[in-house]
């Protein structure tokens, strides 16, 4: 036998650092990066709206769906451009806004909160308008180093074009143009970029030109260069002060006369944003040449009356289907002062890449506009009530200010609208920068009177080492000492974890930490769904539900997936692993206050500092071992889980936290089954012993006869409406653990009321069926017909409870009814016909091929009729069955068994 410790609660103690309780949230992000879209074929609202259900009922609380205000249904939603998305039947890349709206609403009839995917660093697909700050910005702006704001990176080529007004009143029309290029700092020799020239006339643009052959201009030592309209001339800039000219013919035909505009575009290529600008525009209107040269931009004076250029970017959202969320480019970044237009004084900078002043993609907002910070909160409190979106992701926070998400928040909670859950993405590693900004939001809220509010971010760090653990063979124990929570001491109330997400894409190299978590998932979810103090857990929609095959074929589109699991045997989704271990945090571990990790080594300073009698060679640094105190959980129990991440069995007597009341013959049971044995019992030495197969984990749990409470399942559910009452049914199995059904009524299907209470019959195996009636008639609002929505409430012996999904009826007082109990049915069908007045009733039973194989009368009086139907001697199968006054007819779906 080897060194044997023996711990203590006093030991353990300095593990747990702060003790809270964690809410019992668990999160999933319900879509990928290219999920399949509308014009693949798919309606991805639907997708999660008929899982709703099934996900509440496995204890998810939130969901996270796609952003919705993407340019287009393609789009991925994160180039937002209608942030109210407008008409009902406009189409995003999940269904039309009308679907979306179905599917939040069953999300939060299903008890769980829907987030929504708030993109609040940049905006895309606005028209093009003149835009005076960018003007300002390209003009007076050298790039480089300044002691006002640091470094200034160039405006993105690509989000501006330059426009020559002609025609009209200008004085410039039919004739020879001349135009200057240079860079404005003289710092970016070499940079390549495309030139390009047009008119409203000739149209096309760098990216759609057209003529489609491409002159290279780069080799070429002639200037000027003479340029054909319509056309991409590649060059670059050579040498500080490097001018490049080029001139271009205007005829009368390629421009309207009484106005018009000539556009230049001068978009960087295979290169970063270099400053080149126009120096100098001549025009030359009879061919002779000017008397003195016309100068149409003079950029030492760019505000005066000499300069004609205009700057345009795509920034005009004044005119959106949906008529809201409008902004123009007074809030977007660069800007103004506020004190001046054109005082060349800008307080929004442009940084370095990457940076909060980047524009790495679109349009980046200026949060400090007043405008902007109207439209963005508006909207914010528009996705809280139309889409129910009580919970906030929030893109790319290193791009914006934190003091902009705690004047959100406030704002929110000032119109009495608290989300109750907003967490931060910011994509990075380093611990130092993501706590910085959670304490910077919190911070700015303390500064506001905010308290009740903890903002989350998502945990980077403690995602990389999970990679590390399982796809690049690290010692998974590194986990212990990684992450926010056991990196930087900060409360898991203020940390979402997470293995993978849409990000995640690298395609060649696996072993990247900006690649998917590849192989033995599993095994990370197990730490992050049975350890509390680490913060909220969300899980990953192909994680959970398996991902798609290579090349995928949707509705004629081949998808790739280049960037999912290599092998087959990888891309099957955990449901059922999770399902359990989700089942285990809301039954035992949700609540503990504490964690001891039993076999971290080095940085705590306690515990184990080295195996504790394994055997057979088992790899002691393969193994994750930790236990969670029963003081304040809502198991009351300790629990103690073994994540064996070696590729060999794991075979270990381990000390164990002494606490709580453990003591020697103390019992421990293995809830999930994985282990060698169903039972440890605590030795003389504090030590029980596990035995788990490679690649696998198991919880133990204090007690001799712990169980999973796994809610009942629902098989189906339906309600169908009666002259005055509505008929329930449902069929349920696995009813071990449960407590009751709740019927209850809403009448717009979110206010419910609890109508009867129906106690379980108790099934282990097998199916359990249910009726209910709600008559109508007991109902003190009197109210006997229009719509009505029903669900029900399913509680456990834990007294959590799930919900069905919504069924609705419609009860017309001038129908006809006809309803069969029970169903499926024997040798008798046992029925009622009702009738809002006297009628003569015929009774028609088909089989499956339409004939007609039984036929009664009944004379039926106003109200409910019932009725025998023999059908001795028919085969089992499924059969209809209708009811006909001669004017109205019903029928009802029969299974004869």
């Amino acid at each position: 036998m080897k060194a044997l410790y023996v711990l203590s609660l006093t030991l353990w103690s300095l593990l747990a650092s702060a003790a809270h309780v964690l809410a019992q949230q668990v999160m999933l992000q319900g879509f990928y990066w290219d999920f399949p879209k509308p014009p693949q074929g798919r309606t991805w609202a639907d997708t999660l709206r008929l899982k709703s259900a099934a996900l509440s009922q496995a204890g998810f609380t939130h969901v996270w769906y796609p952003p919705f205000a993407g340019n287009g249904a393609y789009s991925g939603g994160y180039d937002p451009r209608d942030l109210y998305i407008g008409t009902d039947n406009t189409v995003t890349n999940a269904g039309t806004k009308l679907q979306l709206k179905a599917m939040v609403d069953e999300m939060t009839a299903q008890g769980m909160t829907p987030v929504a995917d708030m993109v609040y660093n940049h905006r895309d697909g606005g028209a093009p308008e003149t835009n005076p700050a960018v003007k300002d910005y390209m003009t007076t702006y050298v790039s480089g180093n300044s002691a006002s704001c640091g470094f200034k990176r160039p405006f993105p080529s690509d989000r501006v074009q330059m426009v020559l007004p002609i025609g009209g009143s200008t004085g410039l029309g039919a004739g020879t143009y001349t135009i200057q290029m240079r860079s404005k700092g003289n710092i970016f020799n070499g940079a390549q970029y495309m030139f390009y020239a047009t008119t409203n006339v000739i149209g096309g643009s760098r990216w759609s030109p057209v003529n489609s052959s491409v002159v290279d201009l780069t080799t070429d030592p002639a200037d000027p260069y003479t340029v054909e309209l319509g056309r991409n001339y590649l060059t670059k800039i050579n040498s500080n002060g490097d001018v490049d000219t080029y001139t271009f013919v205007l005829t009368a035909s390629q421009f309207t006369a009484a106005g018009d505009r000539v556009f230049l575009q001068a978009i960087n290529y295979n290169s970063e944003y270099s400053d080149h600008l126009p120096i100098s525009i001549t025009y030359d209107a009879d061919g002779s040449g000017p008397i003195a040269p016309v100068e149409r931009a003079n950029y030492l004076d760019p505000f005066g009356s000499g300069y004609k250029l205009e700057f345009q970017t795509y920034t005009d959202f004044t005119a959106m289907p949906s008529g809201q969320g409008a902004l123009n480019w007074d809030g977007f970044r660069p800007n103004f002062d506020g004190n001046s237009l054109a005082g060349w004084s800008q307080t929004t900078c442009l940084g370095p890449e990457y940076s909060m002043q980047s524009l790495d993609y679109f349009y980046d907002y200026d949060h400090n506009r007043p405008s902007t910070r109207t439209a963005l909160v508006d909207w914010t409190a528009w996705a809280y009530d139309y889409l129910q979106s009580k919970g906030l992701r929030l893109d790319a926070v290193k791009h914006f200010e934190p003091e902009f998400v705690a004047h959100m928040i406030q704002q929110m909670i000032a119109r009495g609208k608290t989300p109750n859950l907003v967490v931060g993405e910011w994509y990075a590693e380093n611990l130092d920068e993501m706590k910085g900004w959670v304490d910077a939001v919190q911070a700015s809220l303390a500064s506001k009177g905010v308290s009740n509010v903890n903002v989350k971010v998502f945990d980077f760090s403690l995602r990389a080492a999970l990679k590390g653990a399982l796809d690049r063979n690290e010692s998974p124990r590194q986990v212990i000492f990684t992450g926010l929570k056991n990196g930087k001491g900060m409360s898991g109330f203020n940390i979402v974890t997470f293995l993978n997400n849409h990000d995640f894409r690298e395609e060649g190299n696996v072993s990247y930490n900006s690649a998917l978590v590849n192989k033995n998932r599993n095994l990370a979810y197990a730490y992050l769904l049975t350890n509390n103090q680490l913060g909220v857990p969300l899980v990953f929609y192909p994680d959970y539900y398996g991902y798609p095959a290579p090349n995928t074929v949707y509705n004629g589109t081949t998808v790739g997936y280049g960037w999912h699991p290599q092998q087959a045997a990888d891309r099957a989704g955990h449901k059922t692993e999770i399902d359990r271990l989700i089942q285990v945090l809301k039954t035992y571990i949700n609540g503990s206050q504490s964690v001891a990790y039993l076999n971290h080594y080095g940085g705590l300073g306690n515990g184990p500092g080295a195996p504790n009698n394994f055997i057979n060679g088992s790899d002691y640094t393969k193994l994750l071992l930790y236990q969670l105190s029963g003081t304040g959980a809502v198991g009351g129990k300790d629990v103690i889980v073994a994540i064996n991440f070696g590729s060999s069995r794991m075979q270990v007597d381990h000390a164990i936290a002494i606490q709580n009341g453990i003591t020697q013959g103390t019992t421990f049971t293995d809830i999930l089954g994985n282990s060698a044995f169903p039972t440890a019992v605590v030795d003389g030495n504090s030590r029980i012993y596990i035995d788990l197969p490679a690649k696998s984990y198991s919880v133990w749990v204090r007690g001799t006869n712990p169980v999973i409470a796994l809610p009942v399942t629902l098989v189906n559910f339906r309600a169908k409406a009666g002259l005055d009452k509505v008929q329930l049914s449902w069929r349920a199995s696995d009813e071990t653990t449960f407590k009751a059904y709740t019927v209850q009524r809403s009448l717009d299907a979110h206010t419910f009321t609890d109508r009867q209470t129906v106690l379980p019959k108790g099934t282990t195996s097998g199916p359990a069926d249910y009726e209910a009636i709600d008559a109508l008639s007991d109902d003190a609002s009197r109210q006997r017909s229009g719509t009505f929505y029903y669900r029900l409430k399913l509680t456990d012996l834990d007294g959590s409870t799930t919900y069905s999904k919504i069924e609705a009826v419609t009860i017309d007082p001038q129908a006809l009814y006809l309803s069969v109990t029970p169903n499926p049915v024997h040798d008798t069908i046992h029925g009622e016909v009702s009738t809002p007045d006297d009628a003569a009733i015929d009774l028609t039973l088909t089989d499956a091929t339409g004939r007609a194989v039984r036929r009664q009368s009944l004379s039926a009086r106003k109200g409910q009729n019932p009725f025998d139907l023999a059908i001795h001697a028919q085969p089992a199968g499924t059969y209809l069955l209708r009811a006909s006054d001669g004017v109205r007819q019903v029928t009802e779906r029969i299974l004869v068994q």
